[in-house]
C-alpha cells in the first residue's frame, strides 16, 4: 500500500515540476542558464520519474 502511494506522489511531483519549469520558461523567455545549472535542473526534474519507475517495478513484489 505504501509503495503505491510512493509511485503516485512521485508521479504528481514529476508532472508538477515539469509544469513549473514550462511556466518559468514562458514567463522569462530571455533567461540564460549556465551549463552546470541546466544539468542540475535536469537531474532534479528526472529524480521523481526515476523513483516512479522504480516503485512501479518493485510494487508487485511483496
Amino acid at each position: 500500500m505504501v509503495k503505491n502511494k510512493i509511485s503516485l506522489f512521485s508521479f504528481v511531483i514529476g508532472v508538477l515540476s515539469i509544469v513549473v519549469v514550462i511556466l518559468i520558461a514562458m514567463l522569462f523567455p530571455g533567461l540564460r542558464l549556465s551549463a552546470i545549472f541546466r544539468n542540475i535542473l535536469l537531474i532534479i526534474l528526472l529524480l521523481p520519474w526515476i523513483v516512479f519507475m522504480l516503485s512501479l517495478l518493485f510494487s508487485g513484489k511483496e
